[in-house]
């Protein structure tokens, strides 16, 4: 689990969880007062990071179908909608997301551009 500061204290979080061959993205949020700032940005890089480190190229998750601005925000950072997986069965009230993180060493592209 990560955590991002400020002075008053945490202002946004995130998970991943390890598998064998791919990393599921948990628990992603930032409070509605910090929203807008590029936090989410910083905790999914800071998760990828985590992956790739670990030699995991895939990053999955899971959301509501009522959660648009998440949706967005994973789009915006190149998941894309695919089936259930892991334990997940089909659910009509969730979005489930993949991302190929082959292209990225350590948080940047293999060009050297920062993914963020």
């Amino acid at each position: 689990m990560l955590g991002a500061f400020d002075q008053q204290g945490l202002v946004a979080i995130g998970a991943v969880k390890l598998f064998s061959d791919y990393g599921e993205i948990k628990r992603v949020y930032v409070p509605q007062v910090h929203r807008g700032k590029g936090l989410a940005k910083i905790i999914m890089a800071a998760l990828e990071k985590a992956l790739t480190d670990r030699a995991l190229f895939k990053a999955q998750l899971e959301t509501g179908i009522y959660q648009s601005e998440a949706i967005g925000l994973y789009k915006d950072l190149g998941y894309e909608v695919c089936r259930s997986f892991g334990d997940y069965r089909p659910d009509p009230l969730s979005v489930f997301m993949s991302k190929d993180l082959s292209g990225q060493i350590h948080g940047r592209s293999k060009i050297g551009s920062p993914t963020t």
